[in-house]
């Protein structure tokens, strides 16, 4: 498309040391904007900042970690093909930019020769990393946050965590985790510790019961469930979360 223009403002590709069983990452990372030719301060801002593992576990574990890297936390199917990281950033790049084409190329006929482009302020960032974990049970979060602005009254941010089994590089869901039966032996507090991160008079604005929803992270000292924006209460009240200990977890854990 001729009126739009890739600039890269920075594109850098950076190791960085992991501390669980002697894992080393690197970070594929870049960031620029899509410009509008003849629309000066007009275009889409994109950035990507994705971590990702090297070396320091088995060739298995490494490429299982990276497949749901990629599978889940950059949205694509691997159809057979290396996990490469950097590739799939690259991927989830040109998705944006043929998306933002077609969208300009649609509408910037139809402006008068005056009317300027708000529409066309786009913006994208993803960004995914390693971050706490629980060495007793071998188990590490890595934290997905997507965040896109596509015109209207805001955004949407999402954020997903993956838990890894880092001996086998599986993901570990509930099920992994937790006895049958284990959501309504625990919902009661499981409200109550979404509502104790709320002002009072904000819990009627809560409209979903808040249960296991299968989005969360661990740390060394217990578990937390997440819950994005729209997921259980209005934008309004951005992300909420319910935090056990694994003590108060034991009864329940297989």
């Amino acid at each position: 498309m001729r009126r739009i223009h890739l600039f890269l403002i920075v594109a850098a590709l950076f190791a960085a040391a992991a501390c669980t069983h002697e894992m080393k990452t690197a970070t594929a990372a870049d960031q620029g904007k899509l410009e509008l030719e003849g629309q000066e301060g007009y275009g889409c801002s994109w950035s990507y900042s994705m971590e990702y593992v090297t070396e320091g576990l088995s060739q298995e574990v490494t490429d299982k970690i990276n497949q749901t890297i990629i599978e889940t936390g950059i949205g694509y199917d691997l159809a057979g093909m290396p996990p490469v990281v950097p590739t799939y950033c690259q991927h989830w790049l040109e998705d944006i930019d043929a998306e933002y084409s077609a969208f300009a190329d649609e509408v910037l006929p139809e402006l008068d020769e005056d009317d300027e482009p708000w529409m066309m302020n786009w913006s994208y960032s993803l960004s995914g990393s390693f971050s706490t974990g629980c060495a007793a049970r071998h188990l590490r979060t890595y934290e997905v946050m997507d965040d896109s602005y596509t015109g209207g009254a805001h955004g949407s941010t999402y954020n997903t965590f993956l838990v890894f089994d880092m001996t086998t590089g599986q993901r570990i869901t509930e099920a992994d985790l937790f006895k049958d039966g284990y959501d309504s032996e625990i919902a009661g507090t499981l409200n109550d510790r979404v509502l104790d991160g709320l002002d009072e008079e904000l819990w009627d604005a809560v409209y979903e019961v808040p249960l296991p929803n299968g989005n969360f992270s661990v740390d060394e000292k217990g578990l937390t469930w997440h819950y994005n924006p729209y997921e259980i209460g209005p934008y309004v009240l951005g992300f909420l979360t319910a935090t056990f200990t694994w003590d108060e977890l034991a009864p329940y854990l297989k």
